[in-house]
């Protein structure tokens, strides 16, 4: 997955994704990557602590800030410094993860849409409203999620 700020030039949100669905061995060790392109050379940094991103998106822009709130759905412990995903001794949770401060900490803002277990593969933000999301699950279509709605759809 690749997707492009709206708001900063050549700045990116890479991942390679879901892998598969074996559930034997969550999350694989993939991680999630700011790309910050400028001419022909470009930057990649690790969104730290973070494996196996399912879907991610950017949203609107944060108040007195360049850059734009960022979504990622995965896998996530912040005890985890690493450059790589260290599941063998760590633990992550999956759940939906909103970004304001350009991908160096992510908070928690919901697990499963209506409480019902179902993979997120795919997500935008809206743009103008910060903080509002719109995700689609892998079978039980879409749903308008923010905090205080809790991913109703």
């Amino acid at each position: 997955m690749l997707k492009c700020s709206p708001t900063v030039s050549g700045e990116c949100l890479y991942t390679s994704g879901f892998v598969d669905s074996d559930t034997t061995q969550v999350p694989k060790a993939n991680a999630a990557w700011h790309i910050q392109i400028s001419g022909s050379s470009a930057t990649l940094r690790k969104i730290p602590d973070f494996c196996e991103v399912t879907a991610l998106a950017w949203g609107a822009q944060v108040p007195g800030h360049s850059y734009s709130a960022e979504l990622l759905v995965g896998w996530y412990n912040a005890a985890d410094t690493g450059t790589t995903c260290n599941t063998t001794n760590f633990t992550y949770t999956y759940g939906i993860y909103e970004s304001r401060d350009d991908g160096n900490t992510l908070t928690m803002i919901g697990q499963y849409p209506d409480n019902v277990f179902n993979l997120i593969r795919a997500a935008a933000g809206d743009q103008q409203t910060l903080g509002e999301w719109f995700v689609g699950t892998a079978g039980m279509g879409w749903f308008y999620f923010k905090p205080t709605n809790g991913g109703h759809g």
